[in-house]
């Protein structure tokens, strides 16, 4: 097996559940989000271990003692080749705030005596939010009860290529892009992770993911080592890995492959983007089994591509899409890391509270009745062609053991199938990009209607609550396939 380093960083969306696990290993004592608990003797905090701390670092770390810095620097110095990290502390918000490597990679002494053995705490576990929680402990909390800590879309296991129904490393290939600490994986000889054979994918899989299970953590995002220049909404070098917004979709067009979707230049779209969304006639005739897109086409929603949108409205289409932080200005108001809109913060100064949640509500309403509506024009189609109402669905959608041949479904269909899962699996069901979720549904429409598929109104009398459970079913219903399709 080659031996494997983290050349870059760790991030993404790994696939195991956290959710009871990072509610007790993140509820540790904190200094409001700075200083820290959990320093060596004489450096603020009283010498004290928390235990869930403690619990990460090797057995033959177990009774080391604290050094202090300088030892660090002798090897870690950036001589031979080696990484600069000493250096790169030095310049951080860390150093100044007298955090130093045994904050987060626990007493030394041990390894400075010995190196060459596991006795200090490094990758993956260095990885674990415990380590940043000791500190940031609100930050910490409130990220535990954001989706970034929850399951992401029920699991991949992990497991040896003996087991793997598909043969070895199919499943644990989706765990390439997923998981957040494969995705700074490279081999030491520079090979791509996306490249290796199916049982380099399996021993790699086992070594990162079972030990760290994390969806999106603190190094998802930040570097904890060095400042990179890219500074949050109030001009703070956080030490992002990309910087908050970015209007160059060059590197995430249709069709683009993985190596640059997974690596996009713009911290929440580097996984909130379409993965290469395509939505051409080619594509839509290929991808027969589920969409083009993967999951969570947020960033292509919120800049106005990647739908079938015969020419579409593209960059501009929307002032989201060009303010400052982009998605942090409504996400994260004040940095805050559960990740919710709160309509006082978020949408401010462009709208108030009231007229912000009277336009969500609007276009959201409008958009679960199209939707609806959509649905059912091509499951009459379906019905009336087939015998089957989701027999206009992805195969992987359909529940019927035997479903249509796909040549059969005509593209016009296709294209609005298409469609209507973009916007479903945007989530934001319009407040990212109104005009274009406007314009997709439109299009799809006239799709229906150039074959002769009869139109229905888009206003079903039914309750806002019972529309958006309807439409959640759909979407869990997207998520459960994409597993199996995968599996």
């Amino acid at each position: 097996m080659k031996k494997w380093v983290l050349s870059k960083k760790p991030w993404g969306l790994a696939l195991v559940s956290l959710a009871t696990l990072v509610v007790g290993a993140i509820a540790l004592e904190s200094c409001a989000g700075e200083g820290g608990p959990i320093l060596p003797p004489g450096g603020g905090g009283g010498g004290s271990i928390n235990a869930q701390f403690l619990a990460l670092m090797p057995p033959g770390q177990h009774g080391a003692s604290y050094v202090g810095p300088t030892p660090c620097k002798n090897c870690h110095n950036g001589q031979g080749g080696g990484n600069p990290v000493y250096h790169d502390w030095t310049q951080t918000k860390h150093f100044a705030k007298g955090v130093t490597c045994e904050n987060c990679h626990g007493p030394a002494s041990k390894h400075v005596a010995n190196p060459t053995t596991a006795n200090i705490l490094t990758y993956p576990n260095s990885n674990n939010p415990v380590v940043c929680a000791q500190c940031h402990g609100p930050i910490a909390n409130d990220w535990a009860q954001s989706p970034h800590a929850q399951l992401a879309g029920g699991g991949f296991p992990v497991m040896d290529a003996a087991n793997d129904p598909e043969g070895a490393g199919k499943t644990q290939r989706c765990i390439v892009c997923h998981s957040g600490l494969m995705r700074g994986l490279h081999t030491e000889n520079g090979d791509d992770i996306l490249s290796l054979p199916d049982s380099e994918i399996v021993n790699v899989a086992n070594e990162t993911l079972n030990k760290v299970p994390f969806t999106a953590s603190c190094a998802t995002c930040h570097d904890p080592h060095k400042k990179l220049g890219n500074t949050n909404l109030a001009g703070e070098d956080v030490q992002l890995w990309h910087p908050e917004a970015n209007t160059d979709i060059t590197a995430v067009a249709p069709g683009t492959k993985p190596p640059s979707f997974t690596q996009f230049n713009q911290v929440c779209a580097e996984c909130h983007n379409g993965w290469g969304a395509n939505p051409t006639d080619a594509s839509l005739n290929a991808s027969t089994g589920r969409p083009s897109f993967h999951d969570g086409p947020q960033y292509n929603m919120l800049m106005g591509y990647s739908g079938v949108d015969n020419g579409g409205l593209g960059i501009g289409s929307t002032t989201h899409a060009s303010m400052a932080g982009q998605c942090a200005k409504c996400h994260m108001p004040n940095s805050r890391h559960t990740f919710t809109v709160s309509l006082d913060t978020s949408c401010s100064p462009c709208h108030t509270p009231t007229d912000a949640a009277n336009r969500a509500a609007t276009i959201q309403a409008q958009t679960e009745s199209s939707l609806l509506a959509l649905q059912t024009r091509m499951s009459n189609w379906a019905t009336k062609t087939f015998g089957f109402a989701d027999y206009w669905e992805y195969t992987a959608n359909i529940s019927e053991a035997n479903s249509p041949d796909q040549n059969l479904i005509p593209i016009e269909v296709k294209r609005a199938r298409y469609n209507y899962h973009f916007i479903l699996n945007d989530r934001s069901l319009g407040p990212h990009n109104a005009a274009y979720t406007n314009r997709l549904i439109q299009v799809a429409n006239a799709n229906l209607d150039s074959i002769g598929i009869g139109p229905v109104s888009p206003t079903r009398n039914l309750p806002p609550s019972q529309m958006k459970a309807i439409l959640f079913a759909e979407l869990k219903r997207d998520t459960n396939a994409e597993l199996r399709w995968k599996r």
